[in-house]
């Protein structure tokens, strides 16, 4: 009865398909908790993911963003928006998961409404925003603003080596459950992540013509080899 669920980026269809996921999740049997995998997600659209997090937000502060020379913006979740309030629910992140993956995964953990596995997230929270001119053959990308979570928390992270480690410790999203991984087992996750699984109605075709010529099936990434997962799947199931 437990889900899992990647998302590679938060592009422009990315709240539709999360929803369709999830709905067929459901229709396989009873969902009692979902393992959504973050991991190398390095952000997208922010619209995209205010409409995920209100899938399983009912109310409250998804995030601020507070401007430079501008109001802040702050945005709520739209109870008529809520999918899936009560859906046990824990996120898996590491050092990959950056810009709007730490936007969703601040607005879960502030609300108490997800637990977070993995390592502490990129750190990127700085808004950018471009301008272009008509006459001119460049463009200029200007930092005018940064994303805060519900709780204020900032989440650009100083990167730089200087200052005191007090002045290093903001920043990124701190996992609830931390859990390293060796490199080389973290190469192995990132390539499973990375391949594409064969579509669920031809999966059974496949296997029986790669077994008879000895070519592996590609699969997700299963908690036998996956410390970050199997840490996730146990929360879950604690839950």
């Amino acid at each position: 009865g437990l889900g899992y669920l990647h998302l590679t980026g938060f592009h422009p269809t990315a709240a539709r398909e999360v929803t369709a996921e999830i709905e067929d999740l459901e229709r396989r049997g009873e969902l009692r908790g979902l393992v959504f995998d973050l991991r190398f997600n390095g952000g997208g659209s922010l619209d995209q993911c205010l409409a995920i997090a209100n899938l399983f937000l009912r109310e409250g502060v998804i995030a601020t963003q507070l401007h430079r020379n501008a109001p802040n913006e702050v945005y709520r979740a739209d109870p008529a928006q809520c999918r899936w309030p009560d859906l046990p629910l824990v996120l898996l992140v590491n050092e990959g998961s950056a810009s709007a993956s730490e936007v969703l995964s601040g607005a879960l953990q502030d609300h108490g409404r997800a637990t977070v596995v993995g390592r502490r997230t990129h750190g990127k929270g700085y808004v950018n925003t471009v301008y272009s001119w008509a006459d001119r053959g460049f463009k200029l990308k200007l930092t005018t603003g940064s994303y805060r979570t519900p709780n204020g928390r900032n989440i650009e992270r100083n990167q730089s080596t200087v200052g005191t480690p007090a002045d290093r410790e903001h920043g990124g999203i701190l996992p609830d459950v931390d859990v390293p991984i060796e490199p080389a087992a973290m190469a192995a996750v990132r390539a499973a992540l990375r391949a594409i699984e064969p579509p669920a109605e031809y999966l059974a075709g496949y296997s029986e013509v790669a077994e008879r010529f000895g070519f592996a099936v590609e699969r997700g990434p299963e908690p036998g080899d996956d410390e970050q997962l199997r840490a996730a799947i146990e929360a879950l199931a604690g839950d």
